[in-house]
């Protein structure tokens, strides 16, 4: 399930409808295009030409507002209010753009390996900002650390959640003294 199907999913009421399809790419291509709030009409376009097989624009845009309609109606009105904070039935461009605003970009995990002690980290590169960061420091286990990167990485895990995660009792292999607290 891609980012934009997982936001979607959380506040469609029939997912099965044909329209959430168009509503999932049009959250993906304007996430794409974050921090730029395209109009409509190029979300439209770009959907159109994006679907397989291609759409007529008038088509895309009305199985958009169906999505909408129907995530209103039918869908997650509960979490459209609480999580992203609608109290009227959005319009499909609102819509469209808080679910590619919820979309968190990924960061990039490596390894990171102090000579000195032979102990590896985690050092992780900001989304959108190209710097680097040290997130989990000084494991023993290389092994562990390089088979955890790989699932942070193939997982595209947010930064903000793998923190939440590492400073907490559910990261994987965490003993008591690893992390500096």
């Amino acid at each position: 399930m891609t980012g934009a199907e997982g936001v979607v999913f959380e506040i469609s009421g029939r997912p099965y409808l044909a329209c959430y399809q168009d509503l999932c790419l049009a959250v993906e291509i304007t996430y794409e295009r974050l921090p730029v709030h395209p109009l409509m009409k190029d979300i439209v376009a770009a959907v159109s030409a994006r679907s397989q097989p291609i759409k007529r624009a008038g088509a895309v845009s009305r199985a958009l507002a169906r999505a909408t309609e129907d995530a209103w109606e039918n869908g997650g009105r509960r979490v459209l209010e609480e999580t992203y904070g609608f109290q009227t039935k959005p319009s499909p461009r609102e819509l469209i753009l808080k679910l590619a605003q919820a979309m968190k970009k990924p960061a990039e995990y490596r390894i990171w390996k102090e000579e000195s002690t032979g102990k590896c980290g985690i050092i992780a590169k900001v989304p959108g900002e190209g710097h680097w960061l040290a997130v989990a420091p000084f494991y023993a286990d290389e092994a562990k650390i390089t088979t955890l990167i790989r699932i942070l990485n193939s997982s595209h895990v947010p930064l903000e959640y793998f923190q939440d995660l590492f400073f907490s009792d559910r990261f994987p292999g965490k003993v008591e003294g690893d992390a500096v607290k």
